[in-house]
């Protein structure tokens, strides 16, 4: 629709550095840790992640209920 989301909530596999320089790039908010080795002072919103972690699930929970049906 003419812009991009302001967070993509993604399963690990898709938590690649590609994905996390394309989204850094565009102002995106992809949820989870960049892999490798964290910077000594960056600080990890763990209140954020946790809900993003949630919303996540619940959506990825709807999915697989809609198969089985």
């Amino acid at each position: 629709m003419g812009h991009y989301s302001e967070r993509i909530k993604a399963d690990k596999i898709y938590r690649n550095r590609n994905n996390f320089v394309y989204c850094r790039g565009h102002g995106i908010r992809l949820n989870g840790l960049f892999h490798g080795r964290q910077k000594k002072n960056d600080e990890i919103d763990k209140k954020t992640e946790y809900k993003d972690n949630a919303v996540r699930i619940a959506v990825e929970r709807a999915i697989i209920l809609a198969k089985q049906k």
